[in-house]
């Protein structure tokens, strides 16, 4: 992280003081009103370099010969920061695409970026779950989001993620911070959806969280069996696509067979 030394001083003289944004504007107080110019976020924004452009346009067109030279020195070093991966954020999954019929559940870790803007499951353009989803369905994958959703419960398939929230700097599952994870309530949605008997990870960080965050505390659903498959990540890049879709047939064979657990 970079270390910025700033000299102290007061705000006598606030004529120079030109804020380019503002953030956690939610809890903006009545009687401040937001400059109309100004980038406002309702709360963290995930991505710092807008606002990191602005300040460096507002002090490059200032009087201020001081204000241009850190807009020159330090903001690149805050874009380098951010770029690296220090700009965590939280973020939280989506609720599950399942109901009463579901025999098969397929977990990932945490929705994506794409996926979080979207509210959509896999809604990056280079994530294959929907490719391999539509060619084992037989359906079409350029359909509405809507009629995909539908397909999967049709074909008594459930998707959730493992994580509730966490914090990370990018999609990427290698930048979760493993001590900000906070995962979904599986007991109740196991109670709730008896007739599942096979979880599906999609990818190691999916299984690798659920073991070790969630198993632990689910001796009382014993009879659930556990398949990781290879990610549909487009960071996954050692199988090819023909090779994954075989990988992931179990989830339609699986979804085909299987009986009710007792409740």
């Amino acid at each position: 992280m970079p270390l910025f030394h700033l000299q102290p001083g007061t705000l006598d003289d606030t004529s120079w003081l030109q804020p380019a944004g503002h953030i956690w504007t939610r809890s903006t107080q009545s009687w401040f009103p937001l400059p109309k110019d100004a980038l406002c976020y309702e709360a963290q924004p995930e991505d710092m370099l807008p606002l990191v452009r602005a300040w460096k346009f507002r002090a490059g067109r200032g009087n201020s010969a001081r204000a241009t030279m850190l807009a020159q020195n330090i903001a690149p070093q805050m874009s380098a920061g951010l770029a690296d991966g220090r700009n965590f954020v939280r973020v939280h999954s989506f609720a599950p695409i399942a109901d009463a019929s579901s025999q098969v559940l397929i977990l990932g870790s945490m929705p994506g970026n794409a996926s979080l803007r979207a509210g959509e499951y896999y809604a990056h353009p280079r994530n294959a779950f929907w490719k391999i989803i539509s060619t084992l369905l037989e359906i079409d994958a350029a359909a509405s989001y809507e009629s995909r959703v539908a397909a999967l419960r049709k074909q008594r398939i459930a998707v959730w993620d493992v994580l509730e929230s966490c914090t990370r700097a990018t999609s990427l599952d290698s930048d979760i911070e493993e001590s900000s994870i906070v995962v979904n309530g599986f007991a109740e949605f196991f109670r709730a959806h008896v007739r599942v008997q096979t979880v599906c990870f999609n990818g190691a960080k999916a299984e690798h969280s659920f073991r070790k965050h969630v198993l632990p505390g689910l001796t009382a659903f014993g009879d659930i069996g556990y398949h990781r498959l290879p990610s549909t990540s487009p960071a996954h890049a050692a199988m090819s696509h023909a090779e994954k879709i075989e990988a992931w047939r179990v989830v339609l064979d699986r979804a085909r067979g299987g009986v009710s657990r007792c409740k």
